[in-house]
């Protein structure tokens, strides 16, 4: 049986073909496939950014960190938390008010 560049053998027994650097196809490890509807395959934007403001803040309280990058990470801390609030929850306000209430692909609802 003979592949393009690119292709895959049937559903039954899925192989993707590869090109070596001289051309010749060369067949790699058979493909496996996510069930890409489960929930925790993915992680909500606005969880995730939450969690990285809440590392800028562990940064702020590292008394190993001079006083001055401290201060900064409080600068980035603050203006993080200003756009989340004024960008993602006001987002997220109008998603509410029009009554969408679907959950996202990480299985969150609004």
């Amino acid at each position: 049986m003979e592949f393009s560049k690119g292709e895959t053998a049937t559903e039954a027994d899925p192989v993707t073909i590869a090109t070596s650097g001289n051309g010749a196809a060369a067949r790699t490890e058979p493909v496996t496939t996510a069930d890409l509807g489960d929930p925790s395959l993915y992680i909500n934007r606005q969880v995730s950014w939450m969690d990285f403001n809440d590392r800028v803040v562990q940064l702020v309280e590292n008394p190993e960190l001079p006083l001055l990058e401290r201060i900064k990470f409080c600068a980035i801390y603050e203006s993080n938390l200003d756009e989340f609030f004024m960008v993602r929850v006001g987002g997220l306000q109008l998603v509410v008010e029009e009554g969408l209430r679907q959950p996202d692909p990480a299985g969150l609802t609004p």
